[in-house]
């Protein structure tokens, strides 16, 4: 049994690891993957390597060729909206029925903005996002409704890579998506539904079209689908 759950934290291991490659663009969209150099750099066998290629192509980060190699998937745009859309139906129901019992929640995200207040004057990008979907799973936990935050974190990955894209060119992206943070906040507490409501869309707005703005026309390479977004 001990062997066993060392194989399995292994096996999770590379694939957390090659995900996170993918994610924050250490390998980039489109980039043919060298299972040996993978291998070595995680200090394992090809086989956890190939098992987690397998596993990351059902994830649509993969694609698999066959005799022609496997490669980082590009960004499906198409898809990236979709994600948001949903993210934002879900997000925008459960916050403002949250927020309709004025809840005293600043206590609960201080932390979470002061270490993204940090990373904006560290330039952290990594940080930044992670802290930005921390601070978003600790509004879904306090609504009651962390376990539909993991589901949605799941699929953030391929907004992750136009996040990092995006966020590369401008700390003042930055600031201003931690101003809002800080308007969650003030208008969920004050119980401001309205105000709530067209946050959230602005919000999610801004991870798209503002990136994909910036990104498009630098690195066409990277994307798919482009032409589904308006």
């Amino acid at each position: 049994m001990t062997i066993r759950i060392r194989e399995n934290t292994n096996k999770q291991r590379v694939f957390d690891e090659i995900m996170n490659k993918i994610q924050y663009l250490e390998l980039k969209p489109g980039e043919i993957i060298n299972e040996k150099q993978l291998a070595d750099e995680l200090g394992v066998s090809r086989t956890p390597i190939r098992e987690a290629l397998i596993l990351l192509a059902r994830e649509n980060l993969i694609s698999i060729y066959p005799q022609k190699g496997t490669y980082v998937s590009k960004i499906d745009l198409r898809r990236v909206s979709e994600m948001l859309y949903m993210r934002t139906i879900i997000e925008e129901d459960i916050l403002t029925e949250f927020a309709k019992t004025k809840p005293a929640i600043r206590d609960e995200v201080e932390k979470t903005l002061m270490l993204q207040e940090y990373d904006i004057k560290a330039g952290d990008i990594l940080g930044y996002i992670n802290h930005d979907y921390a601070f978003h799973k600790i509004l879904f936990v306090a609504a009651g409704h962390g376990e539909i935050w993991d589901v949605i974190g799941r699929v953030l990955v391929h907004n992750t890579r136009l996040c990092v894209m995006g966020w590369q060119t401008s700390k003042n992206d930055w600031k201003e998506n931690f101003k809002e943070h800080n308007d969650f906040i003030k208008f969920i507490e004050a119980g401001q539904i309205a105000e709530l409501k067209a946050l959230i869309k602005k919000h999610q707005d801004f991870h798209l079209r503002k990136y994909l703005a910036k990104t498009l026309h630098e690195h066409s390479e990277y994307f798919e689908n482009s032409g589904d977004i308006q």
